[in-house]
């Protein structure tokens, strides 16, 4: 059981040297960007990148809208025209509603 034990611990041992060696290698300290998920040397792809990631976060909710009104207006009784053109005043002309020219 303790020979088992030793093999086991010693199998852990070197699998978690070689992890951290490995992750030495390609995480090289003091080169700026080197620990970045995307390549910066390349400023061509770089602002391809940026624009794809932001552009994506700000039209979503922008075409999101944009379905839902055509859903909501897309069928023809949604907007309804107005039955009469005439235009009604908000004052009819009764003097006595008006003091200092304010409608009471």
């Amino acid at each position: 059981m303790a020979a088992a034990l030793r093999a086991l611990s010693s199998s852990a041992r070197k699998f978690s040297c070689s992890a951290v060696k490995q992750s030495q290698i390609i995480q090289q300290e003091g080169i700026p960007g080197s620990n970045l998920p995307f390549d910066i040397h390349n400023k061509k792809k770089l602002t391809a990148v940026f624009i794809l990631y932001f552009s994506s976060g700000l039209t979503l909710p922008l075409l999101i809208l944009r379905h839902t009104l055509l859903q909501k207006y897309s069928s023809p009784n949604a907007i309804s025209k107005p039955t009469s053109t005439t235009i009604k005043p908000l004052y009819d002309g009764d003097e006595a509603e008006l003091e200092n020219g304010v409608i009471i």
